[in-house]
Protein backbone atom coordinates (compact mmCIF):
# COMPACT_ATOMS: atom_id res chain seq x y z
CA UNK A 1 0.00 0.00 0.00
CA UNK A 2 1.38 3.42 -0.95
CA UNK A 3 1.73 5.93 1.86
CA UNK A 4 -0.90 8.23 0.32
CA UNK A 5 -3.43 5.42 0.38
CA UNK A 6 -3.34 5.47 4.18
CA UNK A 7 -4.35 9.11 4.17
CA UNK A 8 -7.86 10.08 3.19
CA UNK A 9 -9.62 13.40 2.85
CA UNK A 10 -13.35 13.86 3.15
CA UNK A 11 -14.68 16.15 0.42
CA UNK A 12 -18.18 17.48 0.93
CA UNK A 13 -20.46 17.11 -2.06
CA UNK A 14 -22.21 20.25 -3.24
CA UNK A 15 -24.34 21.30 -6.18
CA UNK A 16 -22.11 22.63 -8.95
CA UNK A 17 -22.38 23.58 -12.59
CA UNK A 18 -20.51 21.10 -14.82
CA UNK A 19 -16.79 21.73 -14.17
CA UNK A 20 -14.69 23.16 -16.99
CA UNK A 21 -11.28 21.58 -17.61
CA UNK A 22 -8.11 23.59 -18.07
CA UNK A 23 -5.35 21.05 -18.56
CA UNK A 24 -5.08 19.19 -15.26
CA UNK A 25 -7.22 21.75 -13.41
CA UNK A 26 -11.01 22.14 -13.07
CA UNK A 27 -13.01 25.33 -12.70
CA UNK A 28 -15.91 24.45 -10.40
CA UNK A 29 -18.78 26.91 -9.88
CA UNK A 30 -21.91 26.72 -7.77
CA UNK A 31 -25.13 27.40 -9.68
CA UNK A 32 -26.15 31.03 -9.45
CA UNK A 33 -29.41 31.51 -7.57
CA UNK A 34 -32.07 33.38 -9.53
CA UNK A 35 -32.25 36.14 -6.92
CA UNK A 36 -28.54 36.41 -6.22
CA UNK A 37 -26.68 39.48 -7.32
CA UNK A 38 -23.34 39.09 -9.11
CA UNK A 39 -21.54 40.39 -6.02
CA UNK A 40 -23.27 37.81 -3.84
CA UNK A 41 -21.97 35.08 -6.13
CA UNK A 42 -18.39 36.38 -6.04
CA UNK A 43 -16.27 33.54 -4.72
CA UNK A 44 -18.75 30.90 -5.91
CA UNK A 45 -16.12 29.54 -8.32
CA UNK A 46 -12.85 27.84 -7.58
CA UNK A 47 -10.04 26.36 -9.61
CA UNK A 48 -9.00 23.01 -8.21
CA UNK A 49 -6.89 19.94 -8.62
CA UNK A 50 -7.48 16.84 -6.52
CA UNK A 51 -5.44 13.70 -6.09
CA UNK A 52 -7.25 10.52 -5.17
CA UNK A 53 -6.59 6.84 -4.54
CA UNK A 54 -8.78 3.74 -4.65
CA UNK A 55 -10.06 4.44 -8.15
CA UNK A 56 -10.79 8.09 -7.39
CA UNK A 57 -12.97 7.33 -4.36
CA UNK A 58 -10.68 8.73 -1.66
CA UNK A 59 -9.31 12.25 -2.17
CA UNK A 60 -5.95 12.56 -0.41
CA UNK A 61 -5.04 16.07 -1.52
CA UNK A 62 -6.92 19.10 -2.78
CA UNK A 63 -5.49 22.39 -4.07
CA UNK A 64 -8.10 25.16 -4.46
CA UNK A 65 -7.67 28.67 -5.82
CA UNK A 66 -10.50 31.14 -5.26
CA UNK A 67 -11.14 34.88 -5.20
CA UNK A 68 -11.88 36.94 -2.13
CA UNK A 69 -12.74 40.32 -3.55
CA UNK A 70 -9.85 41.23 -5.84
CA UNK A 71 -7.38 38.93 -4.12
CA UNK A 72 -6.64 35.35 -5.11
CA UNK A 73 -6.25 32.86 -2.28
CA UNK A 74 -5.06 29.28 -2.29
CA UNK A 75 -6.17 26.59 0.12
CA UNK A 76 -4.39 23.27 0.26
CA UNK A 77 -6.31 20.52 2.03
CA UNK A 78 -4.71 17.33 3.27
CA UNK A 79 -6.02 14.40 5.27
CA UNK A 80 -5.99 14.34 9.04
CA UNK A 81 -3.02 12.66 10.73
CA UNK A 82 -0.38 14.97 9.32
CA UNK A 83 2.38 16.47 11.46
CA UNK A 84 1.03 20.00 11.86
CA UNK A 85 4.12 21.87 13.16
CA UNK A 86 6.00 21.07 9.94
CA UNK A 87 3.37 22.77 7.79
CA UNK A 88 3.67 22.32 4.03
CA UNK A 89 6.65 22.97 1.79
CA UNK A 90 5.94 24.24 -1.73
CA UNK A 91 8.49 24.06 -4.52
CA UNK A 92 7.82 24.95 -8.15
CA UNK A 93 10.11 23.10 -10.55
CA UNK A 94 13.68 23.76 -9.31
CA UNK A 95 12.80 27.00 -7.51
CA UNK A 96 13.10 27.91 -3.86
CA UNK A 97 11.05 26.14 -1.22
CA UNK A 98 8.34 28.14 0.53
CA UNK A 99 6.72 27.03 3.75
CA UNK A 100 3.05 27.53 4.55
CA UNK A 101 1.39 26.72 7.84
CA UNK A 102 -1.73 24.76 8.56
CA UNK A 103 -4.47 27.09 9.76
CA UNK A 104 -7.10 24.62 10.84
CA UNK A 105 -8.19 21.01 10.84
CA UNK A 106 -11.78 19.83 10.79
CA UNK A 107 -13.67 16.69 9.88
CA UNK A 108 -12.76 17.13 6.19
CA UNK A 109 -8.99 17.40 6.79
CA UNK A 110 -6.27 19.95 7.55
CA UNK A 111 -6.12 23.19 5.61
CA UNK A 112 -3.36 25.68 4.78
CA UNK A 113 -4.47 28.96 3.21
CA UNK A 114 -2.35 31.73 1.76
CA UNK A 115 -2.53 34.72 -0.57
CA UNK A 116 -1.67 33.92 -4.16
CA UNK A 117 0.05 36.88 -5.76
CA UNK A 118 3.39 38.28 -6.89
CA UNK A 119 6.32 35.96 -7.48
CA UNK A 120 4.48 32.86 -6.31
CA UNK A 121 1.60 33.44 -8.72
CA UNK A 122 4.02 34.17 -11.56
CA UNK A 123 5.99 31.00 -10.87
CA UNK A 124 2.82 28.89 -10.79
CA UNK A 125 1.70 30.33 -14.12
CA UNK A 126 5.08 29.58 -15.75
CA UNK A 127 5.91 26.34 -13.96
CA UNK A 128 5.45 22.70 -14.86
CA UNK A 129 5.26 20.88 -11.52
CA UNK A 130 4.54 21.99 -7.97
CA UNK A 131 5.89 19.69 -5.27
CA UNK A 132 3.96 19.89 -2.02
CA UNK A 133 5.73 18.13 0.84
CA UNK A 134 3.92 17.24 4.04
CA UNK A 135 4.91 15.08 6.96
CA UNK A 136 2.88 12.26 8.45
CA UNK A 137 2.57 11.77 12.21
CA UNK A 138 5.88 9.89 12.22
CA UNK A 139 7.51 12.98 10.64
CA UNK A 140 8.13 11.09 7.39
CA UNK A 141 8.11 13.43 4.40
CA UNK A 142 5.47 12.69 1.78
CA UNK A 143 6.04 14.60 -1.48
CA UNK A 144 3.04 15.14 -3.73
CA UNK A 145 3.49 16.26 -7.34
CA UNK A 146 0.91 18.70 -8.67
CA UNK A 147 0.78 19.31 -12.41
CA UNK A 148 0.64 22.98 -13.35
CA UNK A 149 -0.59 22.16 -16.86
CA UNK A 150 -3.50 24.51 -17.54
CA UNK A 151 -3.24 26.55 -14.34
CA UNK A 152 -2.60 29.86 -16.12
CA UNK A 153 -5.67 29.50 -18.37
CA UNK A 154 -7.65 28.27 -15.37
CA UNK A 155 -6.71 31.31 -13.27
CA UNK A 156 -7.72 33.58 -16.15
CA UNK A 157 -11.09 31.77 -16.35
CA UNK A 158 -11.51 32.05 -12.57
CA UNK A 159 -10.84 35.79 -12.75
CA UNK A 160 -13.41 36.16 -15.55
CA UNK A 161 -16.01 34.10 -13.63
CA UNK A 162 -15.58 36.01 -10.35
CA UNK A 163 -15.25 39.74 -11.09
Amino acid sequence: MRRTERLSLSVAAEAVVEPKRYGDWELVCKPQAASATPKAESGACRLQQAQAVNGGKDVVFLFNIARQGKQRVAIISTPLNVYLPAGLELKIDDGQTQRVIFETCNISGCHAGFALSGALLGALRKGNVLTVALKDTKATTIPLKVSLNGISAGIDALDAATP
